[in-house]
């Protein structure tokens, strides 16, 4: 009986051994097919970007510059008993309460780019300076400029030379009334162009029209 339990666990033993067991045995996937860099390209539909083609265009793009709208100034009529013809201006300064200081001169040769705040040397060459709250739709009453506070340009004024070594100004309020109003028709930072327009009457005189504005200032345009 013994001999008998013995030869049947090695039976069994020897059916387990042939089967793998009793754990049931898992097949390897087959190995994923490589793709060539050519086969790619090959496969992408005609006419897709490439990422280096699509690098080169955004950088192109950043590099760009914005196109500056431009137009030519119509600001003219008379001040002061003398005719002005706006034909350049530019912000010029800060002042305090986001405000912009602004020159407009008549001399056909003013190059703002280059002398912004200077006043041109040939006898006779004026410039209004006018200081507005630098912001588009910003609309200011000319009847109610008030005296500028010592050490800061006074909200409206014309300069004229008068030889080479002097010049002379005029002060609203103080030397001339104006009426009118002054409006920001676009304002921009520093790079940038902006535009007025302005609206003036003084007894006889009559100055009225717009003027593109180029921002030299380091100034923030809401």
């Amino acid at each position: 009986m013994r001999n008998f339990t013995i030869l049947c666990l090695v039976g069994a033993a020897t059916v387990l051994c042939a089967c793998g067991g009793s754990k049931s045995r898992t097949m390897a996937p087959p190995p994923e097919p490589t793709v060539t860099a050519s086969e790619t390209a090959a496969a992408a539909p005609t006419g897709a970007p490439t990422a280096d083609a699509s690098a080169s265009a955004s950088s192109s793009a950043s590099t760009t510059p914005p196109t500056l709208e431009r137009a030519a100034p119509t600001l003219k009529g008379t001040i002061l008993g003398k005719p002005f013809e706006a034909a350049a201006a530019c912000v010029a300064g800060i002042p305090p309460e986001g405000k912009a200081y602004i020159e407009i001169y008549d001399d056909k040769g003013a190059d703002v780019a280059k002398s912004c705040g200077m006043l041109a040397q040939d006898k006779g060459a004026r410039k209004i300076g006018i200081t507005l709250a630098w912001k588009g739709g910003e609309k200011v009453d000319l009847s109610k400029l008030e005296k500028a506070a010592a050490k800061e340009a006074p909200p409206l004024f014309v300069m004229e030379r008068i030889n080479d070594k002097k010049v002379e100004r005029k002060d609203a309020g103080k030397d001339f009334k104006p009426k009118g109003e002054a409006e920001v028709l676009r304002a921009a930072d520093k790079g940038g162009v902006g535009r007025i327009r302005i609206s003036l009457t003084a007894g006889k005189d009559k100055l009225e029209g717009e003027v593109d504005v180029e921002v030299k200032a380091d100034v923030s345009a809401p």
